[in-house]
């Protein structure tokens, strides 16, 4: 089994996704495009991870949406 990205949406839905895969780019070469394709999310923070300065490179985790739940998410 993959990964799976859980996320609260604002009106209380939970949306899950699977993570397809990751990858390390430049700051302006994520391939994201919300034009194209299912659903997706893009978890992006700066490579290499324990830099102490900012730099052109991102680490970018995929996923593809897999469910969305009809109710809000239980308390």
């Amino acid at each position: 089994m993959r990964d799976e990205i859980r996320v609260t949406r604002r009106d209380g839905r939970q949306v899950r996704f699977r993570v397809t895969g990751s990858e390390v780019v430049r700051w302006d070469r994520s391939g994201i495009d919300p034009q194209t394709g299912p659903p997706r999310i893009a978890l992006v923070t700066c490579w290499p991870l324990e830099a102490k300065m900012q730099g052109p490179l991102r680490y970018v985790v995929h996923g593809v949406l897999i469910m969305a739940d009809v109710a809000p998410a239980a308390e």
